[in-house]
């Protein structure tokens, strides 16, 4: 399979207005016939949240190319559990909490100035395991169904309220699904 894909992220105007950096990252990696792709968008009260952002998507990232390495190389080749998913993106989520958080510490700053949601996927030719902490979308559509919305965003009790990939509660409130279609 030959993916297309196309990471973009962009400063909003009031954001630009109020001389405020870009807080949204995403990037994306492909192996041979396997896409990972992670978005995540800064907390617009987290002083920074950018770099929080970027850090947190190239973690993820990273942790998914050393799996690709492995000598297991063939993690990607069959499709996951829904226990087996989360399992593998907890280890991953507690890594970017770990990065975050070193970063945090070299800077002298709370980690929860790095706050930021978080959104990830792997899609191979017959499987998508994908993972949601905050209040994004993603949208997929099998060779089987229409355009599918794989979670709910994730809306705190108040209006503007979400979980961020540094709150307390973050790997509970992390959502995955699964899908074996192609």
């Amino acid at each position: 399979m030959n993916w297309k894909a196309v990471a973009r992220f962009a400063i909003g105007t009031s954001h630009l207005n109020q001389g405020i950096l870009c807080q949204d990252y995403g990037n994306y990696l492909i192996f041979d016939d396997v896409i990972v792709g992670a978005v995540a968008d800064g907390a617009g009260s987290a002083k920074h949240s950018d770099v929080g952002s970027k850090l947190a998507v190239e973690t993820v990232l990273k942790c998914f190319s050393d799996i690709n390495e492995s000598p297991q190389k063939e993690a990607f080749s069959q499709p996951l559990s829904k226990e087996e998913a989360e399992e593998v993106f907890g280890k991953i989520m507690n890594q970017v909490i770990t990065e975050l958080q070193k970063q945090a510490d070299e800077e002298n700053y709370s980690v929860n100035d790095l706050a930021c949601t978080l959104l990830v996927f792997v899609a191979t030719p017959d499987w998508v395991a994908a993972m949601q902490i905050g209040d994004g979308f993603i949208v997929m559509r099998s060779q089987e169904s229409e355009y599918q919305l794989l979670f709910q965003p994730d809306k705190g009790e108040f209006a503007n309220e979400t979980t961020f990939i540094t709150s307390k509660n973050a790997i509970n409130e992390m959502q995955v699904e699964v899908i074996p279609e192609k």
